[in-house]
């Protein structure tokens, strides 16, 4: 929903959400989906989705340090987009 923080409940027990999102900072606009857990295919769907929106722009992207972001199988993918994709990884351990 729109301007309303994602509410988890936990039930005294801890609970892992996994999310993958983006925000363009230019227009406020926000894109997340929610899942089960990462997949290497997922990701990648997700990322190919938010170049889509900028077919003629420079993306630059800040990423946390998710597994799924230096896995192998991805480095053609980001290979292929390097002159347009500058990728920021947010230090090990960073909390938002």
């Amino acid at each position: 929903m729109k301007g309303r923080p994602k509410q988890i409940s936990t039930y005294r027990y801890h609970v892992t959400v996994n999310l993958l999102g983006d925000v363009n900072i230019g227009i406020g606009e926000f894109l997340y989906m929610e899942t089960d857990q990462y997949m290497y295919k997922l990701f990648c769907s997700f990322f190919n989705i938010h170049l889509e929106q900028y077919p003629d722009q420079h993306v630059v992207m800040v990423w946390d340090n998710a597994k799924v972001h230096h896995v192998k199988i991805l480095q053609p993918l980001l290979h292929k987009q390097e002159e347009r994709l500058t990728l920021v990884f947010l230090p090990p351990y960073h909390r938002i």
